[in-house]
């Protein structure tokens, strides 16, 4: 145990210490005056929670979300479809949704309900009308993961326009009365993964017309069922038309569809496919040359 002392002699010490701080703080307190500064603006995104399969516009219905997406101010907006307080997991539109004209990530949460074969959310555009799409993007930046997208008189997804492109990630796209997804009028560097792309009256995926460049569709299924087990087919696989260049299908499942698994009509340069299985021969030497395949 310390003497009375030596105690008293380290508080006097400690006591001197602070004191000759506080001296020099206060000192250099009088010489610095600090200034603000402008800082650009930040903002979190503005998330949307879907809770409802209604689809009568209400309060976090997936339609209400898009239309608040749509006028959102922030460079991005995130709709996440909650598939833990969904009474179903079926969304019945009853018309065509509005079209996503602002950047836009939808997905189903939790991220463990996302993958294929168990999608465990549906869009279902039974009752949208004729020719009704089901998801159309109209702008960039946008991102769409975990939804299967089925039963839609039109395309399960267009996405049309030279500001469009989005990530298709992890969906299941199937049963539509046109193309599973439409790529089309300069749409351009959008991304296709690990999808399932079957039972369309049409195209599993159709690229088409001049300016529609740079679009990947990669590992993914094509004609099948979501395990890969059986035969689920489109009319093709994959159609690439009108001009639409540079375009990659690659490391894909194409098989079991009518016709084409990837046809490729007029000049399309840099359009590679590999993984072919099963799909239906194709027809002209310019498919052929598309797929890697040698002319003869």
């Amino acid at each position: 145990m310390l003497s009375k002392r030596r105690r008293r002699w380290r508080w006097s010490q400690n006591s001197h210490s602070m004191n000759f701080w506080q001296r020099h703080t206060a000192a250099r307190s009088r010489r610095f005056r600090p200034t603000l500064e402008a800082l650009e603006d930040r903002r979190l995104l503005s998330d949307f929670l879907v809770t409802s399969t209604r689809d009568d516009g209400s309060t976090n219905t997936l339609r209400w979300a898009i239309n608040q997406a749509n006028t959102d101010q922030g460079p991005t907006t995130e709709i996440d479809i909650d598939n833990t307080t969904l009474p179903t997991n079926t969304i019945r539109v009853s018309s065509p949704l509005p079209a996503i004209t602002h950047p836009v990530s939808i997905l189903v949460v939790p991220e463990t309900d996302r993958h294929p074969p168990f999608m465990s959310i549906i869009l279902d555009g039974s009752n949208a009308g004729g020719l009704a799409n089901g998801l159309v993007i109209e702008t960039d930046s946008c991102h769409v993961q975990g939804l299967t997208i089925q039963n839609f008189s039109g395309s399960g997804i267009l996405i049309s326009g030279t500001q469009a492109s989005a990530g298709i990630i992890e969906c299941v796209i199937q049963n539509n009365g046109s193309n599973g997804v439409t790529m089309q009028a300069g749409a351009n560097h959008n991304e296709l993964d690990l999808d399932v792309l079957s039972g369309n009256f049409a195209a599993g995926v159709l690229i088409t017309d001049s300016g529609t460049n740079h679009n990947d569709v990669t590992n993914s299924q094509i004609g099948t069922t979501a395990d890969g087990s059986a035969a689920q087919g489109n009319s093709s696989g994959v159609v690439i038309e009108n001009g639409a260049s540079s375009n990659n299908i690659s490391a894909d499942t194409i098989s079991g569809n009518s016709f084409d698994g990837v046809d490729v009509l007029g000049p399309v340069r840099s359009t590679t496919t590999s993984v072919l299985t099963g799909s239906a021969p194709t027809r002209t030497a310019a498919r052929r040359l598309a797929m890697g395949r040698t002319a003869s």
